[in-house]
């Protein structure tokens, strides 16, 4: 991470890198704790909802879902390939700020016609198009025109998840600690599966149950939690 890297870049900009190039668990956790909660100010008796993809970063980040819990943060997270549909980001605001991030890269390289664009004029030509792009009035019609449900023909039909929920979070530490007993070549393999079949379980079944068949799961969960912390 280099300083001269966020030059230009709108005001309150963050950034942090990864080897792969691709946001991680800690990089997300990072932007919800310093971007996301001091803007937002939430709190237990003021609380938001804050919409998300499926992501594993979001729907796999065991800290996030305490830490937003804690906050007064209700994240939901959108069924499958539903986000083009159903995320206001994706509805509204990424088509007008790929044509603005367009525009502005195209005028420059007009003016600077013996040079070539690198991540470091990347920082300052965002900042611009995300000026003309990030309007009360983009933000309104993503609301606007977005829905709570989005059948995908040729696909199971699936629901969003409340992540933050304790059926969910707690479904989730179990998987977590189970995939941790293991040591070696499989033990990603394991993880997977089991945060897999959690979130599906949960992303099925969370808007047939009853009350008190997710207080009872909750209160399953946190037992089988308690037998393996007590096991290891």
């Amino acid at each position: 991470m280099k300083a001269e890297l966020l030059d230009g870049t709108p005001n309150g900009f963050i950034a942090v890198c990864h080897k792969s190039g691709w946001i991680q668990m800690d990089s997300f956790l990072h932007w919800f704790r310093k971007q996301f909660l001091p803007n937002v100010k939430s709190s237990k008796d003021d609380p938001v909802v804050l919409v998300l993809g499926g992501h594993y970063s979001h729907t796999r980040n065991l800290e996030l879902l305490e830490v937003a819990r804690g906050n007064g943060v209700h994240i939901i997270s959108l069924p499958p390939h539903c986000t083009h549909k159903m995320q206001s980001l994706d509805k509204a605001f990424m088509s007008p700020l790929k044509t603005y991030y367009a525009q502005v890269i195209e005028n420059w390289l007009r003016q600077n016609s013996s040079r070539v664009v690198t991540h470091y004029q990347v920082g300052r030509l965002f900042g611009e198009a995300y000026n003309q792009a990030a309007t009360v009035a983009t933000a309104t019609n993503g609301f606007r025109s977005t829905g709570t449900f989005n059948p995908i023909r040729g696909r199971k039909a699936s629901t969003a998840a409340l992540l933050t929920s304790s059926p969910y979070k707690d479904s989730l530490a179990y998987g977590l600690s189970k995939a941790q007993k293991t040591n070696g070549k499989g033990a990603k393999t394991l993880q997977r599966e089991c945060v897999g079949n959690v979130a599906r379980k949960c992303f099925e079944n969370q808007e047939n149950e009853a009350p008190a068949e997710k207080e009872s799961e909750s209160r399953t969960m946190k037992k089988r939690l308690e037998k393996t912390k007590s096991n290891q």
